[in-house]
């Protein structure tokens, strides 16, 4: 029970946690602690309304914008729904609507609610002239200029209105999978999950940065003298202006038809391309919804259900630290077994030296375990009641060779340019698959092969010999053949796979594809930071690392091209852009891998996605394609088999 003083402490906390959440977009706290927190604090100013302090958090929406983006005010409060979490709050909820409208069954429009960043378009004669967050619902920043390299969000629509769109802006899984294998390949920390991978990109001050990341936006409000009359219908209403609206979307009459609706996607959701963790729940008709108006803090005629997190408390039994490629030292967590989502989980990661700070994780702390996207454990909070005297001490001597390690921004770097442990890594990650691909070459290989000295970097891979190989452990003729067999296929590998498996700072696969269309291998000795800044998405700090290592490591290069490592430019640098739409891939197939596909695709003009919607122009549909398939054929969507695929692509 809260007191006033410890009102005050939790209202301090809370919007501490909201600053971090809504503008820094580094979360301090599960978003189901946050809500219960959240709870208590309207108990307490429910029971004392001459307490309530202006500056709780239940008096405004989000929190303010940063100071580093132009602010906009909007025309109308921005506002969030209230939240429920069982079918209880559910019918309370339902009967004040039903009291307040005199209906004895209300149809509600039920959405999947996106885990991303709120956003206003403004139209003007449909023109898009201004995007801005949604801040503290009345000021938010101005990301037009990001925005604009959404190609979900049209820059003029089909009619001339003056009107304003709400919706959210998200990462796609695919993207997020990209991005975050593009910050490892670069060095760079991993994001923690879509939302604030969305939140952050859509902030940068480069819309070329922004571009990069892939983004895409569900919009579900429109503000206009032309609305219809109910929600559903102004879902296809700006469907038709060209926006994506959230496909799963159903008019459910009545609450249990809602309830139904909720327990059907919290199994689904796990199939779809993106991030959803709840339901919207809307009084589907836009009339009733003006008669029953808002509050101070959020609509009457809506709600929003959150679907339940698999969160779990687990002691922190001590940390490790791995050394990367570039040397750098990430934090593992060593955790008491726990099961979440059917895996025994033991190891989670901690990011890096700044977020282990932020939480004050210890050896011995109590921490909330959680898996990102259900298959990679992370903490994501801690459990202060149960947190141990003893402090982190971080280290000052590298696991791995012993050498002094130095602070570099938010991370802990080892010294010795020649550390056995960065250099093992800069050949796994040479050998990945979205790299050479060298089947075969696992962790333990490689570690193998340097005990035995046969190699200390991946260029040494293509001197081995099978005569070396059999007189290791484990390996007979047939398995050194087949290694050797496999080193042989990488000097036919594109010129995207080559660069991105180099280890060049910054040029994970999505860069490595743009430098292959314009430059060479052999070109990159001499390329200068002028050259790589010409290419679409490359900025000054990128290019220049590009260019700094590669002069530096000319050698490596020329070893490569010796080695017979020399692909030309890649296709679609000069492919002809016989293709138009979007395509989307769903199955098996016997001849293509759909990663192949999708290079096949793009490099053609064509563009390609992770579900089907009314804009899909074909699917391509493999063995076992499933419910892709019985979407795509109730749409109208041109299907084509694995036996027409080479026709429709002109191989």
């Amino acid at each position: 029970m809260l007191t006033q003083a410890t009102y005050a402490a939790l209202v301090a906390e809370l919007n501490a946690a909201s600053k971090a959440y809504y503008v820094d977009d580094a979360p301090v706290m599960p978003d189901t602690v946050y809500d219960k927190l959240y709870k208590d604090l309207e108990a307490y100013e429910e029971a004392h309304p001459d307490q309530i302090d202006p500056n709780s958090p239940t008096q405004r929406v989000g929190d303010a914008p940063v100071a580093n983006l132009a602010k906009v005010t909007h025309a109308s409060k921005m506002m969030s729904l209230t939240n429920t979490y069982n079918a209880d709050e559910l019918r309370a909820f339902d009967e004040r609507v039903r009291r307040e409208t005199g209906l004895d069954v209300v149809d509600y429009d039920c959405e999947l609610k996106i885990d991303g960043l709120a956003i206003s378009l403004i139209y003007r004669q449909g023109d898009l002239v201004l995007a801005a967050t949604r801040g503290d619902g009345f000021v938010g920043e101005d990301v037009t200029a990001n925005v604009r390299t959404i190609y979900s969000i049209p820059k003029r629509l089909k009619d001339p209105i003056d009107a304003e769109f709400r919706g959210e802006i998200y990462m796609p899984k695919r993207s997020f999978a990209a991005s975050n294998a593009d910050r490892v390949a670069e060095g760079q920390a991993p994001f923690a999950n879509c939302r604030n991978a969305a939140a952050g990109s859509l902030r940068q001050l480069d819309p070329k940065v922004t571009a990069k990341r892939k983004l895409d936006a569900f919009i579900y409000t429109m503000l206009s003298d032309k609305v219809p009359s109910t929600q559903a219908e102004s879902l296809a209403v700006m469907g038709d202006y060209g926006f994506n609206v959230e496909p799963n979307f159903r008019v459910c009459k009545g609450i249990d038809a809602v309830i139904a609706f909720i327990e059907e996607w919290d199994t689904k959701r796990k199939d779809l391309g993106y991030d959803t963790d709840g339901v919207v729940i809307k009084v589907n008709d836009l009339a009733l919804q003006a008669k029953m108006g808002v509050n101070s803090k959020a609509p009457r005629w809506g709600t929003s259900y959150k679907f339940e997190e698999e969160e779990f408390h687990t002691r922190l039994i001590g940390i490790e630290w791995q050394v990367s490629r570039n040397r750098t030292l990430s934090p593992v967590a060593v955790l008491a077994p726990v099961t979440i989502a059917g895996t025994v989980v033991q190891r989670a990661t901690l990011h890096n030296l700044d977020f282990i700070k932020s939480l004050d994780v210890r050896p011995g702390s109590t921490v909330i375990v959680k898996k990102a996207g259900e298959v990679i454990p992370k903490v994501i909070g801690l459990v202060a009641a149960l947190q141990p005297d003893e402090e982190f001490t971080a280290p000052t001597h590298c696991p791995a060779c012993d050498a002094p390690v130095v602070v570099d921004g938010i991370q802990l770097k080892c010294t010795n340019t020649d550390c056995q442990s960065s250099r093992q890594r800069a050949i796994e990650h040479f050998a990945r698959r979205d790299g050479m691909n060298v089947v075969g070459l696992g962790d333990k290989i490689v570690t193998q092969l340097i005990d035995a000295g046969l190699i200390s970097s991946y260029l040494d891979l293509y001197q081995l010999q099978k005569q070396d190989l059999v007189q290791l452990d484990k390996f007979g003729d047939r398995k050194a053949q087949r290694l050797l067999d496999e080193i042989e296929k990488t000097k036919s590998r594109s010129l995207d796979h080559v660069l991105a498996a180099m280890g060049i700072p910054f040029v994970g696969l999505s860069t490595a594809k743009v430098i292959a269309n314009y430059h060479t291998l052999s070109d990159l000795k001499t390329v200068t930071a002028d050259d790589l800044t010409q290419l679409d998405g490359i900025g000054l700090e990128t290019a220049s690392a590009i260019a700094a290592w590669t002069q530096e490591h000319a050698a490596v290069i020329d070893g490569l091209i010796e080695a017979g490592v020399n692909p030309p430019l890649t296709a679609s640098a000069t492919a002809a852009a016989t293709l138009s739409g979007t395509y989307v891939i769903t199955g098996t197939f016997a001849s293509y891998s759909r990663e192949e596909l999708k290079q096949l695709i793009e490099a053609r003009g064509g563009k390609v996605s992770g579900s089907v919607s009314s804009k899909t122009s074909y699917l391509i549909a493999g063995d076992k394609a499933g419910s892709k398939l019985a979407k795509a054929t109730d749409l109208g969507v041109t299907v084509l088999t694995e036996d027409q695929v080479a026709d429709h692509l002109g191989l």
